[in-house]
């Protein structure tokens, strides 16, 4: 990532975040404040990423393979390079949905959203899948990196908004809106399994492919809810700390 680049997105998200939370009617000069917090905060996350090698994550640890699913690898034509590369992308897989699960569990309004959608139900599908069929993974890129991670963030955030202890109406408002978009998210995991079950197995491609440089809508509200959502995170810890400072 370059520093233009990384500017650019600074002040999209000022803007973008800002713009949001006047949709939500929030008070201009609150919105502007937020809007700020947010791009401050991401100018210094970007920076981090510029001073670190793009590939600074590490990979999620892999339990030991058995012998018998090795063996079903090499079988279903992976490399040793690829199962190493399929076993850590599955690891972090496994690792978000389980905490997927414990935040859908943790909280009525998403509990009711994973009865009615199906989604761990449907993740668990398409993990079960990908496992029985690894070379399928590149059909699974949108799941893997784009909707099973923004479900685990969203419902993240909203299990912690919700255990506000004060809420108004613009806490309300964003909780309703990250439902929508989380309820929305749900269905698109439907449209994941469905894509990865069309597949043709016969043709086999050993490469993930990355993800599409262009976000659906829902992507992008997911995005936008995130941000919004962590600027009302940092405004009401702020504003405990200002009334313990009070006392």
């Amino acid at each position: 990532m370059t520093l233009k680049r990384a500017r650019f997105i600074t002040w999209l998200t000022f803007f973008g975040t800002a713009f949001l939370l006047l949709i939500l009617k929030t008070n201009w000069a609150v919105a502007i404040f937020l809007g700020l917090m947010v791009a401050l905060w991401e100018r210094r996350r970007l920076r981090g990423r510029l001073s670190e090698r793009p590939d600074q994550a590490a990979p999620e640890a892999p339990k030991k393979a058995s012998p018998a699913m090795l063996a079903h690898y090499r079988e279903s034509g992976l490399s040793e390079d690829d199962i190493t590369l399929f076993r850590s992308t599955m690891a972090t897989a496994e690792k978000q949905i389980d905490q997927l699960q414990r935040n859908m569990d943790a909280n009525a309004k998403l509990h009711t959203i994973d009865l009615n959608q199906h989604t761990l139900r449907v993740a668990q599908a398409i993990f079960k899948e990908l496992v029985a069929h690894p070379q399928r993974l590149n059909l699974a890129s949108e799941f893997l990196y784009k909707h099973l991670p923004s479900l685990v963030d969203l419902s993240g955030k909203y299990l912690k908004i919700s255990q506000y202890e004060v809420k108004n109406d613009d806490t309300y408002a964003v909780l309703d809106q990250a439902a929508t978009v989380i309820n929305a998210l749900s269905q698109q995991l439907q449209e994941d399994y469905t894509e990865l079950m069309k597949g043709d197995l016969k043709e086999a491609d050993d490469d993930i492919s990355v993800a599409k440089d262009s976000l659906s809508d829902t992507e992008k509200e997911a995005l936008k809810m995130s941000d919004a959502m962590s600027a009302v995170n940092r405004s009401y810890a702020k504003q405990k700390e200002a009334h313990h400072d009070d006392k």
